[in-house]
């Protein structure tokens, strides 16, 4: 969020933050005026609309990422780019563009390895007919993107409460302790609220008229999930599953190698770190769970993936000990999960 409102402030773009209100006083490209360097971190969502949107100025423009943002998929921006008359080309961890980008009525966008350019440049071109191919394993966040598109016809638009960040003590809570989730209500168009009905299943979750609470509860059942629709989820239901008895499986993970780490390898070095038993492979992961803990202290080094660190966080919490590095990494998507992770 941070780095997109500077990405769009550089663009030109006059924005306006009152509180929790965020306001926009013009539009792109009618604001350009120079050409730019915009740095955007390992943001892929601000990477991707940001991109999207660029090219539909004149002015050149380079997108400056991490290493891990530049080896995610891009050639599917690329291909369209050059096929309708603009530029983009990666170097090293720079994205260089040039528009204006000239589509057609309707426009086919691959989404076999992410769903991000499709639904931004269907939030960019309104004007063009988007086609998403391929779209096998993010159904979701295609149609969530469509309820946004709807909501901005509002005057106001209210962003309801993040799934993904409170699936982490959604499970913490699952296994340790009760925790009440004050506004946190069923969206079913985030993702991760499938949570919401795995924990309800199992009988962790009771529904309050202001959200909801979950608490302990000893599951005696083999869990067998299929991911492919809640991709981010995977870490705090890895830690879920780890501390849960039984022989648990996640099918249809193979795109978690594209994330802001490789999370199939580092899912399974976190887990092996812990002493939990595992089989990681292409697309799938098998945990034996136990609810017996090893409390022992572990120093360990994730790569800069706010998602691996809260993971691991979890398990030092719940083990009662541990130094983790690279804790900037959650000011991505949850800068206070810390302070909330010490209450």
């Amino acid at each position: 969020m941070i780095n997109l409102i500077s990405g769009l402030d550089k663009a030109g773009l006059k924005i306006q933050q009152i509180s929790d209100t965020v306001e926009i006083l013009n539009s792109f490209p009618e604001c350009e005026k120079e050409d730019r360097i915009i740095d955007i971190g390992d943001g892929g969502t601000t990477a991707r609309f940001l991109a999207a949107l660029l090219l539909k100025g004149k002015r050149k423009y380079v997108l400056k990422m991490s290493h891990k943002l530049a080896d995610r998929p891009w050639n599917e921006l690329i291909k369209i780019a050059q096929a309708h008359g603009a530029y983009a080309e990666l170097k090293n961890n720079e994205l260089h563009l040039q528009g204006p980008l000239r589509l057609n009525q309707s426009l086919e966008v691959d989404c076999s390895e992410t769903t991000q350019f499709a639904t931004a440049f269907r939030l960019c071109y309104p004007e063009t007919m988007i086609h998403p191919l391929n779209l096998e394993s993010s159904t979701t966040y295609w149609l969530m993107n469509e309820r946004v598109i709807q909501d901005l016809k509002e005057p106001e638009v209210s962003v309801p409460l993040d799934w993904s960040s409170a699936a982490f003590y959604l499970a913490f809570g699952a296994i340790h302790q009760k925790i009440k989730f004050p506004g946190l209500c069923l969206d079913t168009l985030q993702a991760d609220s499938k949570f919401y009905f795995i924990l309800k299943d199992l009988g962790h979750i009771i529904d309050e008229e202001d959200g909801l609470v979950v608490s302990p509860v000893q599951v005696s059942k083999n869990l067998e999930l299929d991911m492919s629709d809640a991709l981010d989820l995977v870490p705090a239901m890895a830690f879920y599953m780890a501390n849960q008895s039984g022989q648990h499986m996640m099918r249809n993970v193979r795109n978690l190698i594209h994330k802001e780490s490789n999370r199939l390898l580092e899912i399974q070095k976190v887990l092996d770190c812990f002493k939990i038993k595992n089989k990681v492979s292409e697309n799938q992961i098998i945990i034996y769970g136990k609810s017996q803990r090893d409390h022992s202290f572990e120093v360990y080094s994730p790569p800069s993936d706010h998602r691996i660190v809260m993971m691991t966080a979890l398990f030092m919490k719940l083990y009662q000990g541990g130094e983790l590095s690279e804790i900037a990494a959650v000011s991505k998507s949850f800068p206070r999960f810390f302070d909330f992770l010490a209450e």
